[in-house]
């Protein structure tokens, strides 16, 4: 299994408005279109993070109070009307706030931090299961469509930090710690959103744990930004106590390998993983199986690839190593018609990996 911090994908390119129209930092929707090109490099880690940190930090706070007055004067191009926003934060429904928020971000990411940690809170507030889920779709489309670059975020301190312009270069440095400071904001919000997320899917209301799931399965499709905690959230629900979750589980990992055809083996992988974990359950078992003898594999040549020998030859030793496991422990009633389903599912997916495996695999492996 790679590491959180790896790649499982090509990184994506989606079109966004462009940030010209937008107010000074504003970003339009696009605000990593706007920010400094700046690539990660080592030494980035190394220090230096810190003193620059409460920099950042006034340089935002002292960007905001500009464009609030320039608000308040009428002298930004913002297609909200401010007056209307204002009074529906203070005393409008919680859909009406939740939609003013989400205006508000989108007009402006960078100023209007403040009103994504609110729909964050409004997530992860315990009690209104509906407000809580307005949040959490608020936050989705925003993370979606607004917020997450085509690739992975960056703290402050995997910045290139040695490139940063001098003090005599007060704008480009003042810039470009702005844009830092609120990158590294968004990846630590993200992170928060995921959890709350992770505690959905341990809901007691099924349709609570399938949206939280569908949410789950809307951010892994479209953005790269924390992939692998999303994938490993996806696969745990194969052996939920839920049958429903299960196999809308199911129905959502075979939909991203179908998105993403370049994810099926580190997805495979996963899933395959689950399969062997000390706590999987039959159920559990049974899921991953169907996930897995349903792949569409491909033979050398389709679409230009070399095709997935290696992934039928994987597949066909895990089916094999469980068929073992599932016979040496059908030796409870109880459990006999899930391993007669584990069984079968076995054999399917041997039969459907063979022929793409057959010229790798030897005569003592057959």
């Amino acid at each position: 299994m790679r590491s959180p911090s790896q790649r499982i994908r090509p990184a994506m390119h989606r079109h966004s408005r462009s940030s010209s129209d937008a107010a000074p930092d504003a970003g339009g929707g696009a605000w990593f279109e706007a920010a400094p090109a700046a690539e990660p490099s080592p030494e980035s880690a190394v220090g230096g993070a810190g003193s620059l940190r409460a920099e950042a930090e006034a340089l935002t706070q002292s960007a905001l109070e500009v464009y609030e007055q320039q608000k308040s004067a009428g002298r930004l191009r913002i297609s909200s009307d401010s007056k209307w926003l204002d009074t529906v934060l203070r005393s409008g429904t919680t859909s009406d706030r939740v939609a003013a928020m989400t205006v508000l971000v989108q007009e402006a990411p960078l100023h209007n931090a403040a009103s994504l940690t609110s729909l964050l809170a409004l997530a992860t507030k315990k009690g209104n299961r509906d407000a809580r889920t307005m949040a959490c779709e608020a936050l989705r489309d925003l993370f979606v469509q607004n917020l997450l670059p085509g690739r992975q975020l960056r703290f402050l301190r995997e910045q290139p930090l040695s490139a940063l312009p001098p003090l005599a270069d007060a704008a480009a440095r003042s810039r470009a710690l702005r844009y830092w400071r609120f990158e590294d904001f968004l990846k630590g919000t993200y992170v928060e959103f995921l959890a709350v997320l992770e505690r959905d899917l341990q809901d007691s209301v099924a349709t609570f744990k399938l949206k939280a799931m569908h949410t789950a399965a809307d951010l892994l499709t479209a953005k790269p930004e924390q992939e692998q905690l999303l994938l490993s959230l996806l696969v745990n629900k194969l052996g939920d106590a839920d049958r429903k979750v299960c196999s809308r589980a199911l129905h959502l990992l075979q939909q991203l390998v179908l998105a993403h055809g370049a994810m099926k083996q580190v997805v495979a992988q996963n899933v395959k993983a689950s399969i062997f974990a000390n706590v999987c359950s039959d159920r559990s078992r049974y899921y991953a199986i169907l996930f897995l003898s349903s792949l569409q594999l491909q033979r050398p040549g389709q679409d230009g690839n070399g095709g997935d020998a290696e992934l039928a030859c994987e597949l066909i030793e895990a089916y094999f190593e469980l068929f073992q496991l599932t016979a040496t422990t059908a030796n409870s009633s109880s459990t006999m018609g899930v391993q007669s389903r584990i069984m079968s599912a076995v054999l399917t997916g041997v039969n459907r990996a063979f022929p793409f495996a057959k010229s790798r695999l030897d005569t003592t492996t057959v």
